[in-house]
């Protein structure tokens, strides 16, 4: 077995564990702890998204180093051009603005001990910024239907499996460019 297919079994392993964990937490109603899944998907697709220059369909510069050192390490880091290991955070894997910034930054608030565990005391919708509400409410209509003018907790919880899906769909998407990449170009 080669670093790529490692790689993608050790995805493919966390992927299947989440969606068992998730469907068995979701039906127990624990909504908080389903969300904190959802942040570890979304950690998978951003590192699987992060690989690929969707511009030149290729894998980026340092993909090989970041593949092997997952597999080998458990790190994220690759050797940049001061011949330094680099770590490659949350942040750099970002889009900016996309709606994978919206999921994590509201996931990180369940990750984290915050105010969001009492969201079956109170709505913590009700503290996010107008602007992060319709973007919410924007993503949610566009890749999920939602019909709604307002957006509450309980919209969210309803939408998780929904957004738990789009995230694993898109991580199996990148898997599978994985392979048709190497299957062209031989990286590895």
């Amino acid at each position: 077995m080669n670093i790529l297919e490692k790689f993608i079994k050790q995805i493919d392993a966390r992927t299947n564990e989440n969606q068992n964990a998730f469907n068995l937490l979701y039906e127990k109603k624990c909504y908080g702890v389903c969300i904190g899944i959802i942040r570890q998907e979304l950690d998978s697709l951003l590192r699987a998204s992060y690989l690929i220059d969707l511009n030149s369909y290729t894998f980026r510069f340092n993909a090989f180093d970041l593949i092997k050192n997952s597999v080998e390490v458990g790190e994220w880091k690759f050797l940049n051009s001061n011949h330094k290991m680099q770590r490659v955070t949350d942040r750099d894997m970002l889009s900016e603005g996309g709606w994978e910034e919206v999921v994590y930054n509201f996931g990180c608030g369940l990750i984290h001990l915050s105010d969001k565990h009492l969201y079956r005391d109170w709505d913590p919708i009700l503290k996010i910024k107008k602007e992060e509400k319709d973007r919410i409410i924007g993503y949610l209509s566009f890749y999920h239907g939602f019909s709604k003018k307002e957006v509450d907790m309980n919209d969210i919880i309803e939408y998780l499996p929904k957004i738990y899906k789009k995230i694993y769909e898109n991580i199996e998407c990148y898997l599978e460019m994985y392979v048709e990449i190497n299957d062209e170009k031989k990286i590895f």
